[in-house]
């Protein structure tokens, strides 16, 4: 357990509290004592804490009465609820308000050890959890940052196109036929601007985190189109080759677009001026996987950088944060897939980003 978890313990028996304090001290944890409920209702004004230990039967104030205003007030706290004499009911009520766990007394050490450190390592689940979507946001939106001088290109084109066709339209000899077209043109346009705001709101946007049958050739199509004016401006050619019977796969849409995004906007700073960009993906039923390719021919990795290409804030540019790749690493673990690189300095890389088809994932989706 981590030393910086603080523990409040609430039971009128010395004796338990006394025990609780002398365990959870020699896990790390800093321990403070209350006899009541509102010794515990004070503490916790004075001091903020990470985890509950309470007594169900306490002399001044029903142990459930305690934990329904602990939960609403604090909800940062992770309660596990103590008595020697639970009922059924009692339980239900206490999971209903929140408890986290249950210990009955009397209990030993090896007990108490084994819930805390359940219930705190449910709670540093939850933190990482957290931690990784914040830090997720945080590099899609730099990421948003590296296009956004090529989106406002992308825009200006149709914007231009707009002012000028509304001019023509204005004309008072204009005859029918060239109104029309005009108005063709424009409505062109118009539909243009929506593809193009609506593709770049969907990779703004926190995703939604549900798994989705998901269809990886029409995934990377739209993310080279989220990307195509700055492969334009760097003269960057593309080799596409999607596979004709890759199936579906069971993802988060939107992760799976920030990992390949990512790949991409680090192939484009690679390449300097020009070169290749070569995106395939390839179904390998003897493994049950499907595999997405992203290879540039760019300036490449030395061996000491690819073993540090997935550490967290590592980066050999001025600019960044440095946690694109890290967090790229992450998502795909958590799909149950992995990345692998190959790069040779002055002649480009490959990244490999491996998924398990959809018949895996039919019988062992991830929770």
């Amino acid at each position: 357990m981590r030393s910086r978890y603080k523990a409040l313990v609430t039971d009128d028996d010395r004796f338990i509290r006394k025990l609780c304090q002398f365990v959870l001290e020699k896990q790390g944890l800093v321990v403070h004592l209350a006899e009541t409920g509102q010794a515990t209702f004070q503490a916790l004004s004075d001091a903020s804490f990470d985890l509950l230990l309470l007594d169900i039967d306490l002399p001044d104030i029903d142990g459930l009465t305690v934990l329904e205003k602990v939960t609403a007030q604090y909800p940062q706290i992770s309660p596990i609820m103590v008595t020697g004499h639970a009922s059924l009911e009692a339980t239900i009520r206490a999971q209903e308000l929140g408890a986290e766990g249950f210990i009955l007394k009397p209990f030993d050490d090896t007990k108490l050890v084994q819930m805390v450190r359940r219930v705190l390592d449910r709670r540093q689940l939850r933190e990482d959890y957290t931690q990784l979507q914040t830090s997720m946001q945080t590099e899609k939106l730099a990421a948003l940052g590296r296009l956004t001088a090529s989106l406002a290109h992308e825009i200006n084109n149709p914007l231009q196109a707009l002012r000028s066709g509304l001019r023509l339209l204005g004309r008072p000899q204009l005859d029918d036929a060239k109104r029309q077209h005009y108005v063709a043109t424009l409505a062109q346009e118009v539909e243009r601007l929506i593809t193009i705001t609506g593709q770049t709101l969907d990779f703004a946007r926190p995703g939604q985190a549900g798994l989705e049958s998901t269809d990886l050739n029409a995934l990377l199509q739209s993310t080279l189109a989220l990307v195509s004016k700055q492969l334009q401006q760097k003269h960057i050619d593309t080799d596409v080759t999607l596979a004709a019977d890759l199936p579906a796969v069971k993802v988060v849409p939107d992760h799976i677009k920030q990992v390949v995004i990512n790949l991409i906007l680090n192939a484009i700073d690679a390449m300097s001026d020009s070169g290749l960009l070569t995106l395939t993906t390839t179904h390998l039923p003897h493994k049950r996987q499907v595999m997405i390719t992203v290879q540039d021919t760019g300036s490449g990795m030395t061996p000491d950088v690819i073993s540090k290409v997935f550490e967290p804030f590592f980066s050999t540019k001025d600019t960044g944060t440095g946690l694109g790749l890290s967090i790229s690493y992450s998502i795909i673990e958590t799909h149950g897939g992995y990345i692998e690189v190959e790069s040779t300095p002055d002649t480009g890389t490959l990244f490999s980003i491996y998924l398990p088809d959809s018949s895996e994932t039919e019988h062992d989706e991830p929770t």
